[in-house]
């Protein structure tokens, strides 16, 4: 019997749990972004509601930060424009 050919890497990206989110466990923050980023996967972390939650993720690496501390849900026009604001501060 022949064995398929192992797949390449569907998974192109995970989040983080509440409980990394809410500062309450750094270390197993650190240990997910750098276990995802040594397998070549992006890691989004939502919920972030403080700043010190957003530097902590900052500092870890992660790839992809999304909360309330970045911005409330916002209609379309106002997406755009603040899209346009925010490539500024990069």
């Amino acid at each position: 019997m022949a064995h398929a050919e192992p797949r390449k890497n569907a998974i192109t990206a995970i989040r983080t749990s509440a409980c990394i989110q809410a500062g309450l466990v750094a270390d197993r923050a650190l240990g997910e972004v750098a276990l995802a980023h040594k397998l070549g996967i992006k890691v989004v972390a939502e919920g972030i509601e403080t700043h010190d939650q957003e530097m902590l993720l900052k500092e870890f690496n992660c790839d992809i930060i999304q909360g309330y501390h970045i911005s409330h849900p916002l209609p379309p026009k106002e997406l755009t424009a603040w899209l346009q604001a925010t490539q500024h501060d990069k």
